[in-house]
């Protein structure tokens, strides 16, 4: 089942969604997300994806949202970062954003109340604490998944957090 997930999302980002415009990011150019990560990897939306047209998946989430922490353990978008980012054939990026501004980046390592794990561990794409690019991208609800299109413009992905937490 993981398998056709994996299949879903690349054939998101290869092709422009020709589905109905939904979030009021839809279609319009992508915010510039840049900068070193928590887990200490550099990431520059532009510079380093849609320059090169190379299309880009990100996720924002909040370290204490259950759907996003069920998501997250899915392994999806490591999956994908390992065969087709950084790691495997380097055709797409991946980044993953902690959108909360009432949550620390200690949250992201697991520590506090405010959150369902260590969300860095084990983490190999870039991980942002960062409430600017969820505002930026007007985030409505957690988790969020975004298509960047090479051409830079941004399509919201369906609702992810209906997801099993299984590794199918």
């Amino acid at each position: 089942m993981k398998h056709i997930y994996l299949i879903y999302l690349l054939l998101l980002l290869f092709s422009k969604p020709i589905i109905g415009q939904n979030h009021p990011m839809d279609g319009n150019v992508a915010p510039s997300i840049s900068g070193t990560s928590v887990n200490g990897l550099t990431f520059d939306l532009y510079n380093d994806y849609i320059n090169q047209d190379k299309p880009v998946v990100l996720e924002i989430s909040a370290t204490w949202c259950v759907p996003c922490w069920s998501f997250h353990q899915t392994e999806l978008l490591k999956d994908l970062y390992n065969s087709y980012g950084y790691n495997g054939s380097n055709e797409i990026g991946v980044v993953f954003v902690e959108g909360d501004g009432s949550t620390d980046t200690a949250a992201l390592y697991g520590f506090g109340n405010n959150s369902q794990g260590d969300w860095v561990a084990g983490t190999p794409y870039p991980i942002f604490d960062d409430q600017s690019v969820a505002d930026n991208y007007l985030l409505t609800y957690y988790p969020s998944l975004f298509a960047i299109c090479p051409d830079s413009t941004v399509f919201e992905m369906d609702n992810w957090s209906n997801f099993s937490t299984a590794n199918d």
